[in-house]
């Protein structure tokens, strides 16, 4: 251990094994989190150009399982609902009584618009969602209530933001429960 508490790796001496040549830096978890990421854009890629195939798929299981009027066993017609979808979103927060937030929202043409908030309520620690969405991404200023038990449900209204409205979303996520205010930033990729 250094002076100032920090861990370090040396290499060795000579005399040790080593090449003499001061500390070694494992940057290999980096590049495991390259791959994550890259993977994780691929899929969500290949889910939203290809949605109306997965809708396919998911109206002919449904349509197996529950027969034809599985929308009425169901409820609503899931179809067309992934059909519709045009953003998916990733939040993490973390924090409780005053929380703080952050995540991307990736749309259906593949910009990604990262956002950075606060807010009050949370579990201890950090919770993360990922939730879905047929309406429109709205930069700038937006406020939600989200509430999460495994399956995420968050609504809030875009402030400041024009045009102004409300928005839901739908999703799964860790065990949470807060209101924040999110500053959604312009796109700042296009994935493809």
């Amino acid at each position: 251990m250094d002076p100032k508490g920090l861990s370090v790796i040396p290499r060795g001496e000579p005399e040790q094994g080593g090449d003499g040549g001061g500390l070694e830096f494992d940057a290999s978890w980096m590049m495991n989190l390259n791959e994550i990421w890259r993977e994780s854009v691929r899929q969500i890629q290949d889910f939203l150009e290809n949605r109306e195939q997965y809708a396919e798929e998911i109206d002919n299981y449904l349509t197996e399982r529950f027969g034809e009027n599985y929308q009425e066993t169901i409820g609503n017609n899931l179809k067309e609902f992934i059909e519709a979808i045009n953003y998916i979103d990733a939040n993490i927060t973390g924090g409780e009584g005053i929380i703080s937030a952050g995540g991307i929202i990736i749309d259906k043409e593949g910009k990604v618009y990262p956002y950075i908030g606060f807010g009050f309520g949370g579990q201890p620690g950090i919770s993360g969602t990922l939730t879905l969405s047929t309406q429109q991404v709205r930069p700038g200023w937006n406020v939600a209530i989200q509430s999460t038990m495994g399956i995420a449900a968050q609504a809030g209204f875009h402030s400041y933001s024009y045009p102004k409205g409300t928005f839901w979303e739908l999703g799964v996520g860790a065990v949470s429960g807060n209101v924040t205010a999110i500053y959604i930033f312009k796109p700042v990729l296009d994935l493809w």
